[in-house]
This record gives structure tokens, C-alpha cells and sequence, in this order.
């Protein structure tokens, strides 16, 4: 009995300890509001960490910088704001503690903005926005939640996930899964790296879809109205539409005529299947 007593002391011990550990060593390095109404820009470049961008009902932007102690000794920062228009720099006093820093940027702007991010090694967030946006970053995944407009994503090593969009979508992965849901956008999606998934509603104002390392997957409206081009050089391509062929063509290829045609689809994947379904 002394003994399980015991060992659940020192679970619970290495727990909190384990946990002080995470979450007590943050520090907010600076922490700054400025006025900038709608429809205004800001320009985030930092050599590291994670940036996330939230809206709130204020015509201010603003931004926090925080991280661990190492970053609190080692990181320089600016946050300018010119016209409204914020600029927020982070680069490293020391480039050789670069590995050691754990930096995150938390920014609240108002619900129209219009957002240009680059980061090098964190992720990226963006929740509930109406503008347009720029992001990139290397070696992490990019999100975006609940957005109207048009999007620019890149990152060299992560995945890319956009969920209840309405606009354009460029994204682009050498290293991941590609998840886009959304409407009313002409969308194009490239990885060399992982899987293509486009769940889309409304009207077909055009998508290319290129990938040379996984499988794309669409899932459209029974009504949707396109001119289909799929190819998958190693794989099959499925589909539940009726498809108009143009021509009789090998498993690997499908050219064709959906709902009396209407915007191009162009699926084209070397390293795996295709699926068009409703």
C-alpha cells in the first residue's frame, strides 16, 4: 500500500515538474498596440518561431512577441507602424543560438486585414480573417480557419490546411498533405511530398491540382459543371460523375465532359490514384 502511495507521489511529481518545465520559462519580450483601421496591412518576418493571427472588434493592431529565456536574452525586435500599416521584425543577436530559441508571435487585427508572414522553422495561423493573405515558412504547417479572400501559402517541409474558405487559394508544399475546403475560388494545390484533398462547394472558377508524391482526392456538388483533364502516371483514376469522354484513353487518363462542361480541371499526379467523387 506504502509502496503504490509512493509511486503515485512520484508520478505526479515528475508531471508538475514536467509541466513547470513547458509552460513556466515564457516571457513576453514585447507586448504593443497600435491604432490601424480596416482593410490596412501587416508584414511579419522573423528568422524563427510560430505566428498566429486572431481578429478582435478593435481598429488596432496588436502584437506579441514571447519565448522562452534564451529568447529574452538573444532575440532583437522591431513593431513599426507607419499609416496604419505594421511591420513586426525578429532576427538573432547570435546566429549560433539560433537552435535554442523558442520565439511565438501573437497578433490581433481587425476582422479586414491583410496579412504578409515569413517564417523560418514555426508554424502559421490565421483564424477568422476577411483580406488577403501571404504566408510562408520552412519545415511547418500553415492553417487557416474560417477566411474570405485570397490566399498565397508556401512551406518547404509541413502541410497546408484551409478550411471554410471562400476565395482563391496558391498553396504549395515540398513536403506534405495539401486539405483545402472551401467555395467560390479558383484554387491551385502542388506537393511533391504527400496527399491532395479539395473538398469544394459553389461555383467551378478553375483548379489545377499537381502532385509527384501521393494521391488527390476531390469531392464535389452532384451539380458541379466541368471540363475534366486527369492523369495519374502510376496509379487509376475513380470517378462517381458521368463523364462525356472526348476520346478513348488508357486507365491513367481521363479527358472529359461533366454536367454539359464548364471550368478546367486539371488532376495531374505521378506517385499515386485519383478520386472524383460527389
Amino acid at each position: 500500500m506504502k509502496y503504490k502511495s509512493l509511486l503515485k507521489f512520484l508520478i505526479f511529481l515528475s508531471v508538475f515538474t514536467f509541466s513547470n518545465y513547458l509552460f513556466a520559462d515564457e516571457y513576453t519580450l514585447i507586448e504593443k498596440t497600435v491604432e490601424s483601421a480596416n482593410y490596412k496591412n501587416i508584414d511579419i518576418n522573423t528568422f524563427t518561431g510560430s505566428v498566429t493571427i486572431k481578429t478582435w472588434d478593435k481598429p488596432a493592431v496588436n502584437v506579441a512577441i514571447r519565448g522562452n529565456q534564451d529568447a529574452l536574452k538573444n532575440v532583437d525586435y522591431t513593431i513599426d507602424n507607419k499609416d496604419g500599416n505594421v511591420t513586426v521584425t525578429t532576427n538573432a543577436k547570435d546566429e549560433s543560438n539560433k537552435s535554442i530559441l523558442d520565439l511565438k508571435i501573437e497578433v490581433l487585427v481587425p476582422r479586414y486585414f491583410n496579412p504578409t508572414v515569413k517564417t523560418i522553422g514555426g508554424e502559421i495561423k490565421i483564424v477568422n480573417l476577411t483580406g488577403n493573405i501571404k504566408l510562408e515558412t520552412a519545415a511547418n504547417d500553415i492553417y487557416v480557419y474560417e477566411f474570405n479572400g485570397e490566399s498565397d501559402l508556401k512551406t518547404t517541409g509541413g502541410n497546408i490546411k484551409v478550411s471554410t474558405f471562400k476565395g482563391n487559394v496558391k498553396a504549395i508544399t515540398t513536403g506534405g498533405n495539401i486539405n483545402l475546403d472551401g467555395s467560390e475560388g479558383e484554387i491551385n494545390a502542388e506537393t511533391s511530398g504527400g496527399d491532395i484533398k479539395v473538398k469544394y462547394a459553389g461555383n467551378n472558377l478553375g483548379m489545377t491540382l499537381k502532385n509527384t508524391g501521393g494521391d488527390i482526392k476531390l469531392i464535389l456538388p452532384e451539380t458541379f459543371k466541368a471540363n475534366l483533364d486527369a492523369t495519374a502516371t502510376a496509379g487509376e483514376i475513380k470517378t462517381d460523375f458521368s463523364v462525356l469522354v472526348e476520346k478513348d484513353l488508357s486507365q491513367q487518363t481521363l479527358k472529359g465532359i461533366i454536367n454539359g462542361g464548364g471550368g478546367i480541371i486539371k488532376c495531374t499526379t505521378t506517385g499515386g490514384k485519383i478520386s472524383i467523387i460527389k
